[in-house]
């Protein structure tokens, strides 16, 4: 096995160097690994993803105040290791000992405790022979959330160690572990691995891989070797670094109204965010208190964002209590480091609800359903506002289809122009209607569809867009009888200035049209001295137009029946 790659979470790198790690004395020696002086030690990623560093805790470490903390994903394996002890009997080695803490893993994970093993430290072989690995589960049951101490030389019954390669692997395979007694017995020369600068070492191991990964500590590692004990302390930093942050928003004594979010950065120095957050809205105080309107404390869990590094929450405060208020931001870090508690006061201002302007515009559009071709007809277009608010800046749209010429236009508010195709209403009254005639002339044969829609101010909210629109559909016939419209008598003849002006040529009723002969009139001078006259008013006729169309049903009948009926004139 080589090792290539070093991680160091904290603090510089550090070189892979073969040799003791210190002069063996007579008494106990404890050295500080940390990321000030990693005394030969190293961390190495052997499969990613895996993760150390150096932490204070958790709870009270068994030597001084921290450990090495080791995290794996679910394909990871982490080495936290040293070659201070390369060529190292395994028969000089009197005491071999560590404490373990298991944060988050199955029921059997734990660090173990490899050597890099040479079976015969006396023969020139000094291929590569596997590990010589001690599992915690083979003594006692794991335990998650507390410091456990292993005796790996305490000879368990069942047997604790196993090879993972030849020739150990045949006498204590995992399946079948050995007590050290049994190792020694069948591999009295074996040793650590003596190898140069890259391999040869005693490591502590997490993942392998690991089905959900793990998460946990090491310290206090005891190796004794000829009544020499080395122990062995992983400590952070003696300089602890003090955790950064900042509130972005809100900002100092902003106005907020509506919903506003809440925004903060953190920063603990190390590359783990697992740092846990409390937060909190109080009013009037940004000490602990009961007046905590939103937060996940004080019984208070609103929806936040929050992955170590970044957070945010988005508040509505239209219902909250306008006055000033203090955000509070509180990371918690890792067991023994520096907490940081952010404020930010801020004011939250009475939220003004603008009301909806609702209205309800409808159109109606009605035409006759056949005409003949080159013969006008007129489109009535009606706008009904039914509220039950005031609708302003009314707008009607009529575009024209192919197959129709514009000849004039008439209505009862507001303007319409042809070249825009737009009638412009104005402001419409709760239940006030206005009425659009269009006059057209068909001039192609066919299907015309002619659509009119309506829109009011965009600070209007129309309450139903379904009827908004309305379409007619006339179809187009050829003129069978040849008596096309003529473009130059618009006007139909002259309106006489006396209604009993309609009585001349002849006058007569034709009661089987459904004529009354009253109010106004109008005549149609026919071609001769045939001369024709109709009334019309608000009880028969709406439009002199009608009035005009139906005259000349009148000619027709006529025509038709005893020919052309002289005029007195």
């Amino acid at each position: 096995m080589t090792y290539k790659k070093i991680l160091i979470s904290i603090g510089a790198a550090t070189a892979l160097i073969a040799g003791p790690l210190f002069v063996l004395a007579d008494h106990s020696t404890t050295t500080v690994v940390s990321p000030d002086n990693m005394n030969d030690w190293w961390f190495y990623e052997e499969i990613a993803e895996g993760n150390g560093s150096f932490e204070l805790g958790p709870l009270t470490a068994p030597a001084g105040e921290g450990s090495a903390h080791m995290s794996v994903d679910d394909t990871g394996r982490l080495l936290l290791g040293t070659f201070s002890f390369q060529g190292i009997r395994l028969d000089t080695i009197e005491t071999l000992a560590y404490n373990s803490y298991r944060a988050t893993g199955t029921a059997a994970l734990a660090p173990s405790l490899q050597l890099d093993i040479d079976t015969d430290t006396t023969d020139a072989t000094t291929t590569w022979q596997g590990r010589l690995v001690y599992e915690p589960y083979f003594t006692n049951t794991v335990n998650t959330g507390e410091w456990q101490t292993w005796n790996t030389l305490d000879n368990a019954p069942d047997g604790n160690w196993w090879f993972s390669g030849a020739p150990g692997d045949a006498t204590c395979p995992q399946s079948n572990p050995c007590t050290w007694t049994e190792v020694l017995t069948a591999f009295p020369n074996a040793g650590v691995r003596n190898a140069g600068t890259t391999t040869g070492a005693i490591q502590f191991k997490a993942g392998g891989p690991w089905a959900g990964g793990f998460e946990g500590n090491v310290d206090n590692f005891i190796i004794e070797i000829d009544e020499h004990t080395n122990i062995f302390d992983f400590e952070p930093s003696e300089t602890m670094i003090e955790p950064v942050g900042a509130i972005t928003a809100p900002t100092e004594n902003q106005h907020v109204t509506g919903t506003t979010t809440l925004s903060a950065t953190y920063d603990d120095g190390d590359d783990i965010n697992d740092d846990a957050v409390q937060w909190a809205v109080r009013a009037g105080t940004c000490v602990a208190a009961t007046t905590t309107v939103f937060g996940n404390v004080d019984g208070k869990s609103d929806v936040f964002s929050w992955n170590g590094a970044s957070f945010s929450a988005t508040i509505d405060t239209s219902t909250t209590t306008p006055g000033t208020y203090c955000f509070i931001f509180n990371p918690t870090d890792d067991a023994g480091q520096p907490d940081l508690r952010l404020t930010r006061e801020f004011n939250i201002d009475e939220t003004v609800v603008e009301e909806d302007n609702n209205i309800d515009l409808a159109i109606s559009k009605t035409a006759t359903n056949t005409v003949e071709i080159d013969h006008k007809f007129t489109y009535t277009i009606i706008v009904t506002n039914n509220g039950p608010e005031e609708a302003t800046d009314v707008v009607v749209t009529d575009v024209l289809p192919s197959g129709l010429e514009f000849k004039s236009a008439s209505s009862t508010k507001g303007t319409y122009t042809a070249s825009t195709s737009k009638w412009i209403v104005g402001t419409l009254a709760d239940d006030e209607s206005a009425t659009l005639h269009i006059r057209v002339l068909a001039n192609a044969t066919g299907t015309i569809i002619n659509t009119a829609t309506a829109d009011s101010s965009d600070d209007d909210t129309d309450t139903n867009l379904s009827n908004n629109s309305d379409s007619h559909t006339t179809t187009v016939e050829d003129d069978e009888n040849g008596d096309d419209d003529d473009d130059d008598n618009d006007d139909h003849g002259d309106e006489p200035e006396d209604k009993d002006d309609c009585k001349k040529g002849g006058w007569q009723n034709y009661p089987d049209l459904g004529f009354k002969n009253q109010g106004q009139c109008v005549s149609y001078v026919a071609s001769g001295k045939t001369s024709y006259y109709a009334r019309y008013n608000a009880n028969r006729f709406d439009r002199l137009d009608d009035a005009f169309d139906f005259i000349k049903k009148i000619k027709k009948l006529n025509d038709d029946n005893d020919g052309d009926e002289e005029d007195d004139d």
